[in-house]
């Protein structure tokens, strides 16, 4: 608190030295220089009477200014006053009512953004907040805070100063996180102010010391005792700077004293414990309560460390002062006793809640590792689940690939005893026939012609055809795509050479080395053999187009075009093979048929699918 009232000293003298030279209070400036004077005299000299004297010249003005009607001088009179009792702590009440009077009369005469309002909803926020009304100070310094903000040339002392403000409201609320976000931010202004800016570099050094106090104590309601020694170092370091004989500095020392004394470092809470007594000694104020206080907490100190005639022999010095200043023996030893009580309280205390937070802290601790574990067990199980299920799956497919396997088996063994009974089966029937033909015109003596020589030679080209189909579509080598272009690119060759025909052959350049599903290999190499078939007997062309290409995936596309004399596509024939053809496209996976002929241009097959 000490430390907030010099900066708050600092800061009202030098809004009062800018309220006086103001043009709007030029004619007010006699009468309030004069209490001005009276009452800085005053305190510089640590006159007990400065404070009543300016006091007693406030209300003079006001009972002046209330009779002569003038708004401007009465606004300053009031606001004064306020200054004066808040600067002091004293009659708060009261300085609050004037102050208010003082703000009701200003937004009248001033804008938002003035420095008179400033100044007036500064010290009235803070009156408010001696008086424990903090939703009243919050209020006012929010206002103020958003009308700095908006002004580009405003006050960066000002801003830092309000922020400052309301993270000690927040820390009062013992809202710790707001309280510690606001005074980052003041700390971060000025930090950015004093290393940019030469001007006014005391007081941003004054206000950045009390902010980083500020900081240290929040740290401590926080039970965060390592960040409340860092800050509170930091603080001294810069105070050290502009004022480094002031006693406003010993609290400071003392909080850096208390942090060391809880981390069991004595020597170093001595040192700390001893510049505040040598401060407080050093500007005379050794009879003071303070004094006291730190001497109380020295005996603490050497208590906790075990050194008894130390902790005895600085009881006794401190009685023997306070009896030289007059007090009684039993009054001296009372009240030694009971700061010594008080202060071994408050650091037990203090060290209870380090430890139930550290207990606390522990606790959650393990309390994440054993969830951690948990998570992992689980991740664990989890994995080996999944990998077990995998296998399944993966085995179930390995059967029910294996399953289909067999029964594609079966029904290639099955088609092949078909083939074999219907193309095999017929053609030796057709050729008993014509050698049951030939024996008969033996037995009447009749000669065989050559006719009946070539219908046995094409019965049995047909049927070492049909035997050469079947061979190739269930031997292993031949379910791939490689050895289905080389099957297509060998028929078309003997086609062509029996046919007086042009075929103009396009098939893929690249390798292939995916397998096939044998029964689609068939099912196309016979739409091949059947539309050329088909273009000999009927078309009448003079050139055909065939063209094969397939990708990675085995997705294929097939065509057959000719330039014959076509027919009408429309019209159902049964010399087209049409439904044959169609039939065998879609028993290919994903297969597609389309044939389109017109009559007098030629007709165009085409078989889309996937040969997997």
């Amino acid at each position: 608190m000490k430390i907030k009232l010099n900066v708050k000293s600092l800061l009202w003298s030098i809004t009062l030295n800018t309220l006086l030279i103001s043009n709007s209070f030029c004619q007010s400036v006699q009468e309030v220089d004069s209490i001005r004077t009276i009452y800085l005299n005053g305190r510089q000299n640590q006159n007990p009477e400065h404070v009543s004297q300016g006091i007693a010249g406030c209300r003079s003005l006001i009972t002046r200014f209330k009779k002569s009607g003038n708004r401007k001088k009465l606004i300053l009179a009031y606001t004064l006053y306020g200054q004066i009792l808040v600067d002091n702590n004293t009659k708060l009440a009261e300085a609050k009512d004037n102050l208010e009077k003082a703000l009701l009369l200003a937004t009248k005469e001033f804008k938002p953004e003035s420095d008179e309002i400033y100044e007036i909803k500064k010290y009235l926020s803070w009156a408010c907040g001696y008086l424990g009304d903090l939703d009243k100070e919050l209020q006012y310094s929010n206002e103020m805070l958003t009308v700095l903000k908006k002004n580009e040339k405003a006050n960066t002392l000002r801003i830092a100063d309000l922020y400052n403000t309301i993270g000690l409201n927040y820390g009062l609320r013992k809202q710790r996180d707001k309280e510690q976000q606001y005074l980052f931010d003041s700390k971060q202004i000025l930090e950015s102010f004093i290393s940019g800016q030469a001007s006014e570099k005391m007081e941003s050094q004054l206000l950045l010391a009390n902010v980083l106090n500020s900081l240290s104590l929040s740290y401590i309601g926080d039970i965060d005792y390592q960040n409340a020694l860092q800050y509170a170092r930091m603080s001294l370091a810069i105070s050290a700077t502009i004022s480094p004989g002031s006693p406003e500095r010993a609290p400071t020392m003392v909080v850096v004293a208390r942090c060391f004394t809880l981390e069991k470092k004595c020597d170093s809470a001595l040192l700390y414990i001893n510049k505040a007594l040598s401060l407080i000694e050093t500007n005379g104020l050794q009879s003071t309560s303070m004094w006291l206080s730190y001497r109380s907490f020295k005996v603490n100190i050497f208590g906790r460390c075990g050194k008894t005639d130390s902790a005895k022999a600085t009881a006794r010095i401190t009685i023997q002062r306070l009896l030289a200043d007059g007090m009684s023996p039993d009054e001296a030893l009372s009240q030694l006793l009971i700061l010594s009580q008080n202060t071994n309280a408050e650091l037990n205390k203090m060290e209870s809640d380090f430890n139930e937070k550290t207990s606390l802290a522990e606790q959650k601790q393990t309390k994440e590792r054993f969830i951690i574990a948990c998570v992992i067990l689980f991740l664990i199980i989890a994995m080996v689940a999944g990998y077990i299920y995998y296998r399944y799956r993966q085995n179930k497919k390995e059967r029910e690939f294996q399953q289909n396997l067999l029964q594609q088996r079966n029904e290639i063994r099955t088609r092949i005893s078909y083939d074999i009974h219907d193309e095999i089966g017929s053609g030796l029937t057709q050729m008993s026939i014509i050698c049951f033909q030939g024996e008969m015109d033996l037995k009447n003596q009749k000669p065989i012609e050559k006719p009946f020589l070539n219908k046995i030679l094409a019965q049995i080209n047909s049927l070492n055809e049909s035997l050469t189909e079947l061979t190739w579509t269930i031997k292993p080598g031949n379910d791939n795509i490689d050895s289905l272009i080389t099957r297509i690119r060998m028929y078309v060759n003997g086609y062509m050479e029996n046919s007086s025909m042009e075929v103009n052959l396009r098939l893929p350049e690249e390798d292939f080395v995916f397998s096939t599903n044998p029964e689609a290999n068939r099912n196309l190499f016979l739409i091949l053999k059947e539309a050329l078939n088909n273009v000999a007997k009927h078309s009448k062309a003079e050139r055909v187009e065939i063209e094969f290409q397939v990708d990675k995936q085995m997705n294929f596309r097939f065509e057959i075009a000719d330039n014959g004399k076509g027919f009408d596509s429309s019209v159902p024939s049964l010399r087209t093979g049409k439904a044959s053809l169609e039939s065998r496209a879609k028993a290919i996976k994903n297969g597609t048929f389309q044939l389109q002929s017109e009559i007098g241009k030629g007709t165009r097959l085409m078989v889309e699918g996937n040969l997997s």
